[in-house]
């Protein structure tokens, strides 16, 4: 989008790395005193090195309150509106202007497969279609079918037939299944990072009680 790094507006996080709703206002107000033009706040469902989710309700009521474009990164969390266990920690993402989703993360198309979505069918035509008039007659026209418009790659292939496949096969409920499983892997990965630890720090001083010992009796013996 052309944007600076240095033009990226960091909100601290709390302890459980999700963005602080309670500082969003004094981070803007700040931003706003500098001379900045904010535009846009973006939520995470979920980051990508811990997995955190925003309080996408909280993003979202901030938004509406300064009139601001809502984004949701849900590229690798995304998929759990598919899960009745897991889908409230997206809640509040139905009220995002726009959202991005990496089908192939969580949802198990082999090859890269992204869609951008909108709240209203018009923004993707409007606000982020490409200008491209050697292509179509009418810029403006929404023209469902013409995939060209409605996508960041124009003319290439059009990579979600392969999620479309998955969905047309299985249905919906594959998803649900997928998502169900993935969470309980990484339940069960950080179980087994909790009693390897308590294993180790055991195995250690079972060790060191044996030196001990040891040491003891070379002592006696000495």
């Amino acid at each position: 989008m052309g944007i600076r790094s240095g033009n990226i507006i960091k909100v601290p996080v709390g302890d459980d790395f999700g963005i602080r709703p309670e500082v969003l206002e004094s981070t803007y107000q700040q931003a706003v005193s500098e001379g900045k033009i904010v535009f846009c706040v973006v939520g995470c469902a979920c980051t990508t090195s811990v997995g955190a989710f925003d309080n996408l309700e909280e993003i979202a009521d901030f938004a509406e309150d300064h009139q601001l474009w809502f984004h949701v990164d849900g590229a690798h969390g995304g998929a759990v509106i598919f899960s009745e266990k897991y889908k409230h920690l997206i809640k509040g993402i139905e009220r995002s202007d726009s959202l991005i989703v990496d089908f192939h993360k969580m949802m198990m198309p082999p090859p890269l497969s992204t869609a951008i979505i909108y709240n209203a069918g018009n923004r993707k035509v409007n606000e982020f279609s490409p200008k491209a008039a050697y292509l179509w007659q009418d810029q403006l026209s929404e023209e469902w079918w013409n995939s060209a418009k409605h996508t960041l790659e124009c003319m290439k292939p059009i990579t979600i037939l392969h999620t479309y496949a998955i969905i047309r096969l299985y249905g919906d409920e594959i998803y649900q299944q997928n998502v169900d499983m993935l969470f309980l892997l990484h339940f069960i990965g950080i179980s087994g990072v909790w009693w390897s630890t308590c294993l180790s720090q055991m195995a250690c001083a079972f060790i060191a009680l044996l030196l001990k010992k040891r040491s003891d009796k070379v002592e006696v013996c000495g």
